[in-house]
């Protein structure tokens, strides 16, 4: 299977499969997908992080006490106990491993089932917070149903329909298959980034990240040199010594060795 990573960042990546005779457009719509459900679990996070840091707050300290009246979820009126916000904490880690790059390390797929299954489980929790439930305007209700008005405009969120795939500075056409970019290889494995309609392609690689790159490569050519040059030195010095001397054997029946030829 073809390794397909998207990468927007060193720690925001994750990775899904397919073959060479994929179509460009299917995998381009199931990795702005995957993007976007990966945005709105990692929103859920952030308001279920609020929660839990607004129900520990002392209103008798100042700073707290304005975080709670800036309050806009209403989340310090749950007046959650320890075991609701140890559930939370737990959810909050959950997602968060779920959206962290250890998943690409350990070679695992990213699927709409697998985020989904996400969503469940944050929703079950929620519902343990807050049996009412919150308001249809409220922004835990709009993120979990996934409210295109809450989306809209945001620089996170792709279009499925327009977003652009891009891999090595080349577009990855919607009507052509991935083999005709990368080859007929199935083992191959390829690093991609989105873009929106319009753009001439994804953002370059900061300056900064390009040089520190240049310099690494350059501290592990130097290290490779130094390396070989020890291997090279230790395989030849034995040339310098005396058993090494192919006329050694002579000399000494000849009476020549060890002479010092220093004048008196």
């Amino acid at each position: 299977m073809v390794v397909i990573v998207h990468k927007k960042t060193e720690d925001d990546q994750f990775m899904i499969e397919c073959t060479c005779s994929t179509i460009n457009g299917d995998i381009t719509t199931q990795i702005v997908r995957l993007s976007n459900g990966r945005f709105r679990l990692s929103r859920l996070a952030d308001e279920m992080e609020k929660m839990v840091e607004l129900n520990s707050s002392n209103k008798e300290d100042e700073d707290d006490d304005k975080r709670i009246r800036e309050d806009e979820g209403g989340y310090s009126t749950l007046n959650l106990n320890d075991h609701q916000k140890s559930l939370l904490d737990r959810a909050i880690n959950d997602v968060r491993l779920f959206l962290s790059k250890k998943q690409v390390d350990q070679k695992i797929s990213l699927t709409e089932e697998t985020i989904e299954q996400q969503v469940s489980s944050i929703r079950t929790v929620l519902t343990i917070m807050n049996p009412a439930g919150f308001s249809t305007d409220h922004i835990l209700s709009k993120v979990m149903r996934n409210d295109a008005s809450d989306l809209e405009g945001r620089k996170e969120v792709y279009d499925e329909r327009t977003a652009t795939l891009w891999w090595s500075n080349k577009e990855l056409l919607r009507d052509q298959k991935i083999g005709d970019f990368i080859g007929r290889n199935e083992k191959t494995k390829i690093m991609v980034k989105l873009a929106k309609s319009g753009s001439s392609g994804p953002p370059a690689r900061d300056n900064t990240e390009t040089q520190q790159q240049k310099e690494m490569l350059a501290y592990y050519y130097k290290k490779q040199q130094e390396h070989q040059k020890m291997e090279t030195d230790s395989d030849d010095s034995y040339l310098n010594s005396a058993w090494a001397d192919p006329k050694q054997l002579k000399t000494a029946f000849n009476g020549l060795s060890n002479i010092n030829w220093k004048a008196r």
